[in-house]
C-alpha cells in the first residue's frame, strides 16, 4: 500500500483503541508493513500520545466514578433523613404503634446506618478503584471495607 493511500488516521484511532493493540496489530489490520507503521508512530509519538489518552480517560473515569458515587450518596443521605422524620412524625402523632422502646430504638438506627454509610461515616479508608496503567501495570486498589472492585 502506498503512503499516500494508508489511512494513517484509523490506523492511530485503532492504535488508541486498547492498551494492547501495538503495531504490529495495526500493521495486520491494515496489511501495511510493520516497520512503516513504526515509523509513522515514532515520528508522531504515538506511544506518548497513548499514554496520554489513557491517563486523560483515568482522569476522567475516575472524576465520573466520584460524581456518581456523591450522587448516590446524596440519594441515601435523603431517603435517611426522610425515614427519620417519618419516625419522628410517626412516634410523635401516635400513628406508629411500636411494642417496646427497642422497637423504637431499631426503627431509627435503621435510619441513621443508612445515613452513616451514605456519608462514609463508617469507613475507616475511602474508597477507590483498581486499574490498569498505560503501561500495562496492573494497580490493585480496594474499597476502604477491604472488597475488591468486583465487589462493588
Amino acid at each position: 500500500m502506498s503512503g499516500a493511500r494508508i489511512p494513517w488516521v484509523k490506523v492511530f484511532m485503532y492504535y488508541l483503541s486498547s492498551e494492547k493493540v501495538t503495531y504490529e496489530d495495526c500493521a495486520k489490520k491494515f496489511k501495511i508493513s510493520a516497520i512503516s507503521v513504526k515509523e509513522k508512530g515514532a515520528s508522531e509519538k504515538w506511544v506518548q500520545k497513548k499514554q496520554e489518552a489513557f491517563k486523560a480517560a483515568l482522569v476522567l473515569m475516575e472524576q465520573r466514578s466520584a460524581e456518581l458515587i456523591a450522587q448516590r450518596n446524596e440519594d441515601h443521605v435523603a431517603l435517611a433523613k426522610s425515614l427519620l422524620v417519618r419516625a419522628a412524625e410517626a412516634l410523635r402523632d401516635d400513628k406508629i404503634k411500636l411494642k417496646t422502646a427497642r422497637d423504637i430504638k431499631e426503627f431509627i438506627e435503621v435510619g441513621v446506618k443508612i445515613e452513616r454509610d451514605a456519608l462514609g461515616m463508617n469507613q475507616k479508608v475511602g474508597p477507590a478503584v483498581s486499574i490498569t496503567d498505560p503501561k500495562g501495570q496492573t494497580i490493585k486498589v480496594t474499597w476502604g471495607d477491604g472488597s475488591s472492585l468486583e465487589d462493588y
